[in-house]
Formats: C-alpha cells, structure tokens, sequence
C-alpha cells in the first residue's frame, strides 16, 4: 500500500505502465482547485495493469463546481486500462474516475477500457470534457466496468458555444452501471459519434 496527496504527471511523449498487480495506491486531494492524482500530459501515454489492485482518490474540500477531483486526468494524451480498479471515493462535486479534457488545444484526448473497473462513489466515473473545436475526446470500452450508478456512469460534456468533437463506443462485452448522459451548452451542434451496445 502506498499513499501520497501529490500529483502524479506523466511528462508530454512519455509512455509509463504501470502494474498495480494486487497493491492500492490511496491518494488524498487536499486541493481548492482542479486536480488530478494522475495527469497524463499531451502526447503521454499511460496504461495500467492489475488483478485486484487499486488506486482510489479521496478529497477533503468540496469546492462545489468550481474544480474538478479526479483520479486520472487525461489531458490530450492517451489512457488504457487492462486491469485494477480506479475509484473517487468522493469529498467533493465533480468527482470523477476518469476525466478525459481536450482543454481547447489541438491533440486528442484518448481513452480505452479494455478491463478492470472505473468508478465514482458519488459523481460521474467518466467524463469526456467536449471543449475544443480543434480536438476530440474519445473513449472506447472494450470490456472491464464503468460504474456510475449512484450518479452517471458516463457524462459527454458540452462545456462552451462551440462545435464540440467527442467519440463514445461501448461494445456488448463492456458493463455500464448508470446512465449515459450527453449535455450541451450553448452549442450549435454537438458533433459526437456515439455506440453503446
């Protein structure tokens, strides 16, 4: 078991596994502003293996909608998941297993679930942040879980008034507990593909 209330960046390029095997790795958000325990920076690739292993984030201020709190933060890079389980054990709104931005810039923001589990206690397991017009923010679920089931499981977020490209596909061999939710704001079309099977 490891612990720390630090942020985890994985440098822009770079491409870290990381095997969690049956170990948890506990992290505590102490922040009034966004923050992500693991921050995949543009161009990183992050991929993460495990059996019964964990890493699960707990926050301490609720900053309400001011600020996100996520596990993983996938910043224009690349996230796979093979195994373990990501989980936001809550303390805050905006609580997220997964938060997968293209924050107005021009690289993609990718991420695969192709096992294990991603989880919010209390908010959304997984958002796609839709707030470039240059970048799309993608999420394929091959397999593995997404549970969202005391609030959503996955949210396509619509954050500004323009055209927004986001991509959602979950195959029949994914589970979703909670709904799916598409939210737009302003905008004049969401330009998203969407499967859930």
């Amino acid at each position: 078991r490891a612990s720390s209330s630090a942020s985890i960046t994985i440098p822009a390029d770079k491409e870290v596994v990381l095997d969690l095997k049956d170990f948890t790795i506990t992290g505590t958000d102490n922040e009034t502003a966004n923050f992500g325990m693991f921050n995949i920076q543009p161009g990183a690739k992050l991929t993460i293996e495990g059996t019964t292993g964990k890493i699960q984030l707990t926050a301490t201020k609720d900053r309400d909608w001011n600020a996100y709190s996520s596990v993983i933060s996938n910043q224009r890079g690349e996230f796979v998941l093979n195994g373990g389980t990501i989980e936001h054990l809550g303390g805050t709104d905006m609580a997220y297993g997964l938060d997968i931005l293209t924050n107005t810039g021009a690289g993609d923001a990718k991420a695969t679930i192709n096992g294990g589990v991603v989880k919010s206690d209390t908010y959304r397991a997984v958002r796609l942040f839709l707030n470039s017009t240059k970048a799309t923010a993608e999420l394929v679920v091959n397999g593995g879980t997404i549970d969202g089931r005391n609030n959503k499981s996955i949210w396509m977020q619509n954050a500004n008034t323009s055209v927004n490209p986001g991509k959602l596909i979950v195959t029949e061999n994914a589970n979703l507990y909670g709904d799916v939710m598409v939210s737009g704001a302003g905008a004049p079309e969401l330009a998203i593909e969407l499967s859930v099977a």
